[in-house]
């Protein structure tokens, strides 16, 4: 059996959100969600959950796709500092 390391797949949670300027005109970040992030083949993966990404009906039903959403991330460049990356942008490292 293999052995489960949690600290790894903890790193690969991220929140999705928006941003959006606060009163100040500072931009603010609005979390919706969560996600895990993988790496198949090298090609970048989010996965989420449909209500994350999507505004739904009551019944599961898409109504349409949010836009502009983003992934809040700890960076390691950044001093620990929280980063966002839109998720439409071709990115080829996370």
């Amino acid at each position: 059996m293999r052995k489960i390391d949690l600290e790894q797949i903890k790193k690969t949670v991220v929140f999705i959100g928006t941003l959006k300027d606060d009163e100040n005109g500072k931009k603010k970040s609005f979390l919706t969600g969560t996600a895990s992030l993988i790496n198949i083949d090298g090609i970048n993966y989010v996965i989420t959950a449909k209500h994350v990404v999507c505004d739904i009906t009551d019944k599961g039903k898409v109504i349409k796709e949010k836009s502009d959403l983003y992934s809040f991330v700890k960076g390691k460049q950044e001093n620990g500092k929280v980063i966002a990356k839109k998720l439409r942008e071709k990115d080829e490292q996370w």
